[in-house]
């Protein structure tokens, strides 16, 4: 079925996928694939691996949120004038910074140069909040 255009190679059409999460089987998650159309036949399962332990992925937040603080309160900066260099709002720097909201690489690598700092003062300002004991 690999071959066939438009199919991935458990017989779904992309973007098929429900929501609900069928079975569970140590770290996976098992996905009932359906058709698109109704009277189409079910085409599959689709086993997600790897489910991200979310006390663990809030953690990440949190560790990250400290550092940028920390690398903003370095470069003598408020919430408000970071927000105003990234052309955000300062309620996205704060709930940033408090591990509220999570971030994807890019807007960090943003942040980051936005505070004048290189990417190994960001991931020494990580290590810092990741072994310091929690506030």
């Amino acid at each position: 079925m690999s071959g066939a255009p438009g199919v991935n190679t458990l017989g779904a059409t992309p973007g098929a996928v429900t929501a609900a999460p069928r079975h569970f089987l140590d770290n996976q998650i098992i996905l009932q694939t359906r058709p698109k159309r109704p009277g189409h036949r079910w085409a599959g399962h689709l086993v997600v691996n790897d489910i991200v332990d979310t006390a663990s992925a809030e953690y990440d937040q949190v560790v990250l949120g400290r550092a940028l603080r920390d690398l903003r309160h370095r470069a003598g900066l408020t919430q408000e004038q970071l927000a105003a260099h990234l052309g955000v709002d300062a309620t996205f720097v704060g709930r940033l910074e408090r591990g509220k909201r999570g971030a994807r690489w890019h807007t960090v690598r943003r942040v980051v140069r936005a505070l004048g700092a290189t990417t190994r003062q960001f991931a020494d300002a990580i290590d810092r909040q990741d072994s310091s004991p929690s506030r």
